[in-house]
């Protein structure tokens, strides 16, 4: 990079990496959810809980959910979305796992690396919303 304009490659990498991972949590998210888009605004919800968005409106606010992903040798395996409310409260909109992980405790772990940080962060509880077929999962 041009050291003129005060920026260099190494300060870029670490954000470089980590807007590459938003992009596959989004594709596997999409993958593993029907689209929702809302009615009134006509936009991508997972897109937008993914990439964190901010909006004048607080029914598609999704400023403060932060992206948990678990992986292995850098390939992603599984990833949520969280939000935490003050201490009292955590809401997990979204988890998902590759396909190809599936059903081989992946998402398991990732919830036990998530129930640990809340529980160091004095979380406690959290909502995790469910259609019907998977309140059992």
């Amino acid at each position: 990079m041009n050291e003129e304009f005060g920026v260099r490659l190494d300060d870029l990498y670490p954000i470089i990496e980590w807007h590459s991972k938003l992009a596959v949590t989004r594709i596997v998210m999409e993958e593993c959810f029907e689209p929702i888009t809302d009615r009134y605004m006509r936009i991508n919800i997972i897109q937008n809980v993914v990439y964190n968005r901010k909006s004048n409106n607080t029914r598609t606010n999704f400023r403060g959910l932060y992206s948990a992903i678990l992986e292995k040798d850098d390939e992603i395996i599984s990833m949520a979305s969280v939000r935490i409310h003050v201490t009292k409260l955590a809401e997990m909109p979204f988890i998902a796992t590759c396909e190809s992980y599936r059903s081989q405790g992946m998402c398991r772990r990732l919830m036990v690396a998530i129930e640990s940080a809340l529980c160091y962060l004095k979380v406690e509880s959290m909502v995790i919303p469910s259609i019907r077929e998977r309140i059992g999962t």
